[in-house]
């Protein structure tokens, strides 16, 4: 029979052994939900920025897709062949260029001469009710002998252009990435076909988005052009690796109780939080940043204005491009907030950028539903702060581009732009003959400048069609009253050509890449004098 004292003692030992086994089981668990937590915030960074990859390089696929078919109408003429043979050599993620004819024989690739078309595979050619270019998947042909990402666009009644992407292209600067031994970065369609795997994996046939893969931890980010998301996952075995080492950590810990719990709960409250939450706070410390692309006169070779472009000096991926980070301002409402610091920030630059010169222009990006929604005019408001000079404002281009103007407020926006011309602001049309709606753009809303896209101008020196297009494009900006603006300028051929026709501007790097305020005001001064 236990006696009172040993019951007491009984329940002093364990109320006492409670107290070191509940700290040691809560910190374990806490420390296992840390784990997790913070290597899903990685793959989540990850993901992310190799979403913004993936944009970037199907856009620019499609992007000279569309210029192809534009410029040729599929017609194989040894300039048309020219042009797509120009499109795979100077592009290094593209393998190859076909042209496949309505009856579906393939009639031209620029892999490879054959005697006689032969008969394209069904599953290897593009959707006909898909309008545009577009991710058809992934194969191996029987001219190119590798894998590679279909991207096709139907032409009606002319046939259809295929563009094939190496898949390597896509994993290769993330390919220096820690996942571990098996740890790898999957690029996937709505389907679940698999376009590209990183970390020299075989790339599976598909991927099941509700099951995922047993024994593997991963996170799932959409990248909404081509329809693809972006899939990173580890062993969980990897994941817990750390936690391992904290168990070993937890047992010396747990005997101060509280001391173990607490020190649980603090590493649970600094889980990383991904690229969203660091946008977030990247405004609030000031990370972005803003350098300078000169636009040139081409009849006098003077500097007259600049292009404002925004950076993002991230702690730790370093200097993000905007296609990363715009998407994600969009997505969190910041855009304002981001349009404003740009302002603020080109406004302080102003008075040293135009001290060589009588009348320098500032172009800055603007979505027009800034402008719609009351934003701009508030940013530009007399009482706001910081408060933007008059000059300052007088010399401002903002750049919209042609889908912009797609919907039923394009009167609205008309009136809106008027205000804005009283106060000496200038407008832009960016990407002039890439959208879908160019031309009711320009008949409907004036502009004072056309910025010709760099995919027109890189045309040049390639064929007939590219030079062609780009006549036509000025022409048209001299029909409306508008300055023509050629964008990407990169060689002399090209500043030539474009000069010769009578465009006005020019910004490339043919002049100079993007500076910080310190240097393109030498730039500016140089190219002054030497004017």
């Amino acid at each position: 029979m236990i006696g009172r004292h040993s019951l007491a003692q009984l329940r002093a030992f364990t109320i006492a052994a409670l107290l070191v086994a509940l700290p040691i089981a809560a910190f374990l668990m806490l420390g296992k939900m840390q784990a997790f937590s913070r290597v899903e915030g990685r793959l989540e960074d990850i993901a992310e920025i190799a979403a913004g990859l993936a944009e970037e390089a199907i856009a620019r696929a499609e992007g000279q897709i569309s210029s192809f078919a534009r410029v040729t109408d599929l017609e194989m003429t040894p300039a048309a062949q020219n042009y797509l043979n120009e499109i795979v050599y100077v592009e290094p993620f593209f393998r190859e260029a076909s042209v496949i004819a309505p009856n579906g024989k393939l009639v031209y690739s620029t892999a490879r001469a054959f005697d006689e078309p032969f008969m394209a595979a069904e599953e290897r050619r593009a959707n006909p009710d898909i309008v545009g270019p577009h991710v058809v998947g992934r194969f191996r042909t029987r001219v190119m002998g590798e894998e590679s990402i279909f991207i096709g666009m139907i032409v009606a009644g002319r046939g259809e252009v295929m563009l094939l992407v190496n898949p390597d292209m896509l994993t290769l600067a993330l390919n220096q990435v820690d996942l571990g031994g098996d740890g790898r970065l999957l690029f996937v369609q709505a389907d679940g076909t698999v376009l590209a795997a990183s970390h020299g994996h075989l790339v599976p046939a598909a991927y099941d988005f509700a099951q995922g893969v047993p024994g593997r931890f991963g996170v799932v980010v959409p990248a909404v052009r081509g329809r693809l998301s972006i899939v990173v996952d580890v062993e969980r075995s990897w994941v817990l690796r750390e936690w391992r080492g904290d168990v070993a950590l937890a047992i010396p810990i747990a005997a101060f109780g509280a001391v173990a719990a607490g020190f649980g709960a603090l590493r649970l409250l600094g889980r990383p939080r991904g690229l969203h939450n660091d946008l977030r706070e990247g405004l609030e410390r000031d990370e972005l940043v803003v350098d300078y692309q000169p636009i040139v006169s081409l009849e006098t070779g003077a500097c007259v204005g600049v292009e404002a472009l925004v950076r993002w000096d991230h702690p730790y991926h370093g200097r993000l491009a905007p296609s990363v980070f715009i998407p994600m301002a969009v997505e969190d409402g910041l855009l304002g907030t981001l349009t404003r610091r740009v302002l603020a920030r080109v406004a302080a630059d102003y008075p040293s950028l135009s001290a060589s010169v009588d009348d320098l222009r500032v172009n800055i990006n603007c979505p027009a539903y800034l402008l719609l929604d009351g934003t701009v005019e508030r940013l530009l408001d007399a009482s706001a702060a910081p408060r933007l000079s008059d000059d300052f404002v007088a010399h401002l281009v903002f750049e919209l581009t042609e889908d912009s103007f797609v919907g039923d407020r394009v009167v609205e926006l008309v009136g809106i732009m008027d205000d804005l011309r009283a106060r000496g602001i200038r407008f832009a049309l960016d990407d002039f003959g890439t959208g879908y709606s160019g031309l009711a753009a320009v008949k409907d809303i004036k502009f004072e400048y056309l910025k010709i896209d760099r995919v027109f101008v890189h045309a040049i020196g390639g064929g007939e069609p590219g030079a062609l297009l780009v006549d036509m494009l000025v022409e048209l900006s001299k029909a409306l009253g508008a300055k023509a603006v050629a964008e990407g300028v990169e060689t002399t051929q090209q500043r030539d050509h474009v000069s010769h026709r009578g465009v006005a501007l020019a910004q490339g790097w043919h002049y100079s890449r993007a500076l910080p305020a310190q240097d393109i005001i030498r730039f500016i001064r140089a190219c002054n004098r030497a004017a």
